[in-house]
């Protein structure tokens, strides 16, 4: 039942930013990420109507504080550095940050995970769709 009252909600999301200018993948307009998201919600609240199991009366996972806090100051950290250090020095402390959310990684894993993911993410948004991000800051 939750998985109907979602399409319905998200649904309405859908409604309300489809009049909104798209734009194109590297130029995007203001109403492209919020129809975009709309979208993915409505899929995965459809995905969970087939899933729903009504037999289920687990109470949910309790909530991880350490995981909450790392990726928080994962999404934080690259929000405030993108602008001034550049795509690789905003994008590595926030992997870093997010990796170390789980108890059993090491600083060496997160540190090669940061640093391919940066990599990654420099080939795959600046230079293949051409998002005009500097890569180590103005």
């Amino acid at each position: 039942m939750a998985g109907v009252f979602a399409i319905a909600g998200v649904a309405a999301g859908v409604k309300a930013f489809v009049d909104y200018p798209l734009g194109t993948i590297t130029r995007m307009g203001a109403g492209f990420v919020p129809l975009a998201l709309s979208i993915g919600l409505v899929l995965l609240a459809v995905i969970s109507v087939f899933i729903e199991d009504g037999e289920n009366d687990e109470p949910a996972e309790r909530l991880h504080p350490r995981a909450t806090a790392f990726i928080l100051m994962g999404i934080v950290t690259w929000a405030l550095l993108i602008d001034t250090a550049g795509f690789f020095l905003a994008t590595m402390p926030m992997v870093f940050l997010a990796g170390m959310a789980q108890p059993d990684n090491t600083w060496k894993h997160g540190l090669i995970v940061a640093t391919l993911t940066a990599i990654g993410g420099y080939v795959l948004f600046v230079i293949l769709i051409g998002i005009p991000l500097t890569p180590f800051g103005r």
